[in-house]
């Protein structure tokens, strides 16, 4: 963007402002600090996505099926490990 005939042609990019975010933009080490950025916050976003998707909702569905098989003949512990928050 900030290399494109748009942006020169572009007020914003006459004004001090402007000018200080095209060259902030086009140092390398903004964007080593970006790469470095994303190394750190794509496993995160990973695992919030994990935690708000369906994912988490299939998965402690799983966990009650594998708890109920497991107390098959005793409904008073299912009730307890599934129910008792």
């Amino acid at each position: 963007m900030f290399t494109s005939n748009e942006w020169n042609k572009n007020k914003l990019s006459k004004k001090a402002m402007g000018k200080k975010a095209t060259q902030i933009v086009l140092m390398s080490s903004f964007w080593n600090h970006v790469v470095f950025t994303l190394k750190v916050i794509a496993p995160l976003i990973h695992v919030l996505r994990l935690v708000d998707g369906s994912y988490i909702y299939k998965a402690m569905e799983k966990i009650k099926e594998t708890i109920t098989k497991s107390f098959i003949n005793n409904e008073s512990l299912i009730k307890l490990c599934i129910y008792n928050n």
